[in-house]
């Protein structure tokens, strides 16, 4: 439910909205916030902009400028520049000569239209503006005082421009609050959900790397020149550990983001240098013979539990973070029709169908402590526990859990599976070329939906896929597969 005075409005965006006390104008500002955002961040701009409506109104009311409180006046002036697409601060610089700082002042004057204001009182012949010099003459009239909202709008631009010119207010104090500022802060885009893993994930990075830059004051000397050497002395470390330059830089990108949007938000002028970081040549991916493919599935059966679970979802394409991600609404698996969802991806959202055609039974009974055995690792995570097992049933030292989702993509691409349909059950970036599932469906699940053409066209898509491992599961079981058979 959304606050009051805020509404939706076409292409996912929200519109604080209302009418100002005894008048028929309105109040309404486009917020930052979408109909995605977090419940409580939109919460707290609309309350933003509540504060900003009453400011507003105070302002309305009051009979002249020194009626009207500091506060209010910041708020106007900041809504003002606004309009005009500028910031507070952004003629301020550290260490100005005196030509500078008056240079500064006129362009800052300039910029907030008080040479135009004067000039356009100048022509209503307003008094102490200049006019009284003219000859009488040549005055457009009899020179008259300003009226009182004149003068407010004056006390409005003078304070825009001196805004303009002041420092903004201060960053965080240290480097190790830059991420949390930044996690509400980022330019243009949605803010993290610090409830997360995500966020947990990218917050455990940013603190590996204020570890190795030291922990300075965000305002003190030469914090760039520590942040940059911080750096590379990051990757350097990481080098030496043996991560790829592909997972260093992904791992340290949303963390020089964040330090140069600190910088052009609170004028730091730092200069940040993202790192040279040696990207190898990705590895040859090493997919599953089929027998090793069966071996694993047997093993599954031999051994059921958590572990277990965990790898069957990976022989259906998931891998044990995307396991991890699963709540127990997304589990649809007594439905006719059985199948996982998943709506979140690496790179944003992207809404999968993963229809479930062997190992059912064991999925029912032991996925959902799959998901919390994931959630509860932290450091090395499910992937050795998973790679030992595969290991361990095939004889083959060079599988890890990943190579199951490789032999997903090589079976898929080998049954001649459309892209549309590997891209909606195995999350890849075609399936943002369009959807055809129903949002009640991907919202509640499949109960009463389950002739859905989309979702039947999936699993038949699925078992194309697996049909091997569905012909290996009944002669280990010594009966049919206990996924029921399509029919269509």
């Amino acid at each position: 439910m959304l606050p009051k005075y805020v509404s939706k409005r076409a292409k996912n965006a929200l519109q604080y909205r209302r009418l100002f006390s005894g008048s028929k104008e309105r109040f309404f500002r486009s917020m930052r916030c979408n109909q995605d955002s977090p419940p409580s961040a939109i919460q707290r701009e609309a309350a933003e902009l509540t504060a900003q409506y009453e400011a507003e109104l105070r302002y309305r009311q009051a009979a002249h400028p020194d009626a009207v409180a500091d506060a209010d006046l910041d708020r106007i002036a900041g809504d003002y520049l606004r309009k005009l697409e500028r910031e507070a601060g952004e003629f301020h610089r550290r260490q100005l000569s005196e030509e500078e700082a008056w240079a500064n002042a006129v362009a800052s004057e300039e910029v907030a239209g008080l040479d135009d204001f004067i000039e356009d009182q100048r022509a209503k012949g307003r008094e102490g503006v200049g006019v009284e010099t003219v000859p009488p003459a040549l005055r457009p009239g009899p020179l008259t005082p300003w009226t009182a909202e004149e003068e407010k709008q004056l006390a409005v631009i003078q304070r825009a421009a001196e805004a303009l010119r002041k420092p903004r207010r201060r960053p965080p104090r240290y480097l190790s609050q830059v991420m949390d500022w930044y996690a509400v802060n980022r330019d243009g885009k949605k803010p993290w959900d610090k409830e997360s893993r995500n966020w947990s994930k990218l917050y455990r990075r940013f603190l590996h790397v204020v570890a190795v830059i030291g922990d300075r004051e965000t305002e003190g000397l030469h914090v760039d020149r520590a942040i940059n050497e911080g750096l590379r002395e990051h990757v350097f470390r990481e080098q030496e550990r043996g991560i790829k330059g592909q997972s260093i830089k992904r791992n340290f990108q949303e963390t020089v983001a964040a330090f140069r949007r600190v910088s052009v938000v609170y004028g730091l002028d730092w200069h940040i240098v993202s790192p040279v970081v040696s990207v190898t040549p990705p590895e040859e991916r090493e997919v599953l013979m089929p027998q090793e493919w069966e071996a694993v599935l047997a093993g599954c059966h031999d051994n059921p539990g958590h572990i277990s679970a965990a790898i069957v979802a990976g022989l259906h394409g998931l891998i044990p973070s995307e396991v991890g991600r699963l709540d127990a609404e997304d589990m649809m698996l007594h439905e006719s029709v059985p199948y996982l969802r998943l709506f979140e991806g690496k790179s944003g959202q992207r809404r999968r169908i993963i229809p479930i055609v062997v190992g059912l039974d064991l999925l029912r009974e032991h996925l959902l402590s799959a998901q919390q055995w994931i959630r509860k690792l932290t450091e090395e995570g499910p992937s050795a526990t998973i790679k030992k097992r595969m290991r361990k049933w095939t004889g083959n030292p060079k599988l890890s859990h990943y190579c199951m989702r490789h032999t997903w993509n090589d079976r898929a691409s080998a049954a001649q599976i459309d892209l549309l349909t590997q891209a909606h059950i195995g999350g890849w970036s075609a399936a943002n070329k369009g959807t055809s599932f129903s949002p009640h469906m991907l919202k509640y699940g499949a109960s009463g939906l389950e002739g859905d053409e989309r979702l039947l066209g999936l699993a038949q898509a699925q078992r194309k896929v697996m049909q091997r491992l569905i012909d290996a599961e009944a002669a280990l079981l010594g009966q049919e597969s206990n996924v029921v058979p399509l029919r269509g």
